[in-house]
């Protein structure tokens, strides 16, 4: 990640612009008086993939006061980590999100950089996947997809890969956003995002079949963004065909 444009020693009121692959961060002084500037961060998405549950690290050079249109997630002095909020969790590609804040210092200084922490990995266990048939037809069913979060911590950004033995026609309270054959990876929507420990989503379903079958999902593999400073964690990424069958808990329950 480059930072293209010059950063000025002193932060004054205006626009400092970092291009990193992927996105572009503006970074405008609003601004500025004895000890306190209002500050207001452009993140656009440059690439062709959504930014999702976005998470900047910065050192924001003084004590971040009234976050709007994002939250602090953690902060280490004057190094803070700012989240998305429910409402703009998803970058598309070509559109942006802003946050803003006032920030208290006595030496205002532009950030050097910004690094976006959110990473997607597959999910270690903690999640529960039911798959019920609530209607049946001659070669056709209505069904549900249930998620249930059984860790102790939010399952942000999910992602859902699964095998089945029908074509799925219809999906409500997510969509679809893989499919090859009859394997297909479902995504959360902001009205699913995120899944809260002890809670669960449905997403709702309808699939065509074959004479004789009995519809059935297997291989569930579950994907969450989570904020990651190091690489502890396995990153989707190329070792992701090695580990996508595996599954945590699968149920599957046949209800005509």
């Amino acid at each position: 990640m480059t930072v293209f444009a010059a950063v000025p020693v002193m932060a004054q009121t205006g626009v400092t612009t970092y291009n990193y692959e992927g996105y572009k961060v503006e970074y405008n002084v609003q601004n500025e008086w004895i000890g306190f500037q209002t500050i207001d961060v452009k993140v656009t998405n440059t690439g062709t993939e959504p930014i999702i549950n976005w998470a900047f690290k910065y050192d924001a050079g003084g004590e971040i006061l009234g976050v709007h249109n994002g939250e602090i997630f953690d902060n280490n002095g004057t190094a803070y980590i700012i989240k998305n909020a429910v409402h703009n969790y998803e970058i598309a590609p070509n559109s942006s999100v802003n946050f803003g804040y006032t920030l208290k210092s006595d030496n205002h200084v532009a950030p050097e950089k910004f690094e976006n922490l959110a990473k997607r990995v597959v999910a270690d266990g903690g999640y529960n996947v039911e798959f019920e048939i609530s209607s049946l037809f001659d070669t056709s069913f209505n069904g549900v997809i249930k998620i249930t979060n059984t860790s102790g911590s939010a399952l942000e950004a999910w992602e859902l890969s699964f095998d089945s033995n029908f074509t799925v026609s219809n999906l409500w309270n997510g969509k679809i956003v893989g499919n090859e054959g009859n394997s297909y990876t479902v995504a959360s929507q902001m009205s699913s995002n995120p899944i809260q420990p002890g809670a669960f989503v449905e997403i709702g379903i309808s699939g065509d079949f074959g004479i004789g079958v009995v519809p059935a999902i297997e291989n569930a593999s579950l994907s969450v963004i989570k904020i990651i400073e190091s690489d502890d964690e396995p990153v989707i990424g190329d070792a992701l065909m090695e580990i996508i069958n595996a599954y945590d808990g699968l149920k599957i329950t046949y209800a005509p």
